[in-house]
């Protein structure tokens, strides 16, 4: 019963083991041994076994021409028999050879004339002889009654044998040594399905698994920082929402209170009607930038003068920064772009918009346009609060605000949108700013030309 038991799971190792890479492994280089020493084998005997030919057949041709001599025509065959016996040391054995063999008739006439007949073996690459004495007929012969070539058989075989055997134990263990870090890496791989991406695999030794490795590390981290914003994503949208919507709820219920006087209904109306404003832009930029992230070219493109653009923009944030008593510096050049004039418009109204909200009043804000190349250079500066190395790194993440005392102004959409549509359109935005001294963001626009007026 326990025998049965053991075959059957001996079985089941095998019929698994037949998809291990190891064991595939292993049997591949098995087989391709076995391979390499058989072929060995034969090039040995066929192309080393003709340059041996000719010397033992020398060699038998003389052994022949001392055994002739030593039998006289009055030796009777008993002594020839002993003599025979004597010979047949060694490598060579002699034997009788019967008249009717078929070496012996096509040799015949030669064989008569007492000569001695080199006889080479159809099937390898080596030779006997054949030689007459009185009335029979003898072979000297290498094979296959030589005890000497049966132990050179034996060794060359047992060594092939031991090869193939101890190097298919020193490739097991090889295998098992190169394959570890791809172990490594199907359950480092298995842990990332699962949604674990704090996983790291140690790098290697092999050039080609490190580069392997390497890249699953990178992969595991990207999927990590992923994976951290889309909870913070998640995390922001839903606070972004709530506040508002219980602000909306909290007021509402309070409108129901009918002791309100006139200008506390009013001024909760207000409130009402800010925080629906604000749920309406923050769906708004929610949709916009979910489209431009799903999307890779702009379409809606054409020919349009960047300068009255950036004029207009900066008349629709006039109440904004008139009443902050701003000074504003604006320098134009009359450039055309070609491009998607609706975003870019929106690119403008973030950039400026923020300038104006961070700027306090009396404060100074420059913008500048101008030609370097084929692009068109926007400088928006201002006299703001400025920002921190880590906050310049985040502001084009999506819901981070960088001061949160403003939070009730903006939703940390604004810059993110603004650098999709610059990515998109092909330009780049840099931002160059200190804390308590103003910012500057400058926006490169391909496809711009000079134009006169």
């Amino acid at each position: 019963m326990k025998i049965g038991k053991y075959v059957r799971s001996l079985k089941d190792n095998i019929v698994n083991a037949k998809g291990n890479l190891r064991f595939k492994f292993v049997m591949n280089f098995f087989l391709t041994m076995l391979l390499s020493g058989t072929l060995a084998v034969l090039v040995v005997v066929l192309f080393i076994g003709f340059g041996i030919s000719g010397t033992l057949l020398e060699s038998q041709e003389k052994a022949a021409q001392t055994v002739r001599e030593l039998v006289k025509e009055d030796v009777n065959s008993h002594t020839i028999n002993e003599i025979i016996e004597m010979s047949t040391i060694g490598l060579y054995s002699i034997k009788e050879v019967s008249g009717n063999d078929e070496r012996v008739i096509n040799n015949l006439e030669q064989l008569n004339n007492n000569e001695v007949v080199a006889v080479k073996y159809p099937s390898i690459p080596l030779a006997g002889t054949l030689f007459k004495i009185n009335d029979s007929y003898y072979e000297i012969s290498v094979f296959p009654n030589s005890t000497m070539m049966v132990l050179i058989m034996i060794v060359i075989v047992f060594a092939v044998a031991s090869v193939i055997a101890i190097g298919t134990i020193l490739s097991s263990y090889v295998g098992k040594r190169f394959l570890r870090p791809i172990r490594a890496l199907a359950e480092a791989t298995e842990s990332v399905s699962n949604g674990d991406f704090s996983v790291e695999v140690k790098m290697p030794t092999n050039r080609e698994l490190r580069e392997l490795v390497g890249n699953f590390n990178h992969m595991t981290k990207s999927l990590g920082s992923i994976d951290t914003l889309r909870k913070d994503f998640i995390n922001s949208v839903s606070h972004e929402f709530k506040t508002p919507i219980a602000s909306i709820r909290g007021f509402a219920t309070l409108l129901r209170d009918d002791k309100l006087s006139e200008e506390e209904k009013e001024e909760y109306l207000d409130i009402i009607e800010s925080e629906s404003q604000r749920l309406s832009v923050l769906s708004s930029n929610i949709l916009s930038i979910s489209r431009l992230e799903n999307q890779t070219a702009l379409t809606d493109c054409a020919d349009f003068s960047l300068d009255e653009q950036l004029r207009r923009v900066i008349l629709t944030l006039e109440p904004q920064w008139n009443t902050k008593a701003i000074e504003m510096d604006v320098e134009l050049s009359h450039i055309t772009v070609f491009g998607s004039e609706e975003l870019l418009w929106q690119v403008w109204m973030n950039i400026i918009g923020n300038a104006v909200k961070f700027t306090p009043d009396n404060g100074k804000i420059s913008v500048y346009l101008t030609m370097e190349s084929d692009e068109a250079v926007v400088r928006i500066a201002d006299s703001g609060i400025g920002m921190n190395e880590e906050q310049k790194k985040r502001i084009f993440e999506k819901f981070y605000q960088c001061d949160k005392s403003h939070s009730g102004h903006g939703n940390g959409l604004g810059l993110p949108l603004a650098k999709r549509i610059i990515d998109l359109s092909g330009g780049r935005i840099e931002v160059d700013s200190k804390p308590d001294n103003g910012s500057v963001f400058t926006v490169y626009v391909p496809n711009a030309q000079e134009t006169k007026k």
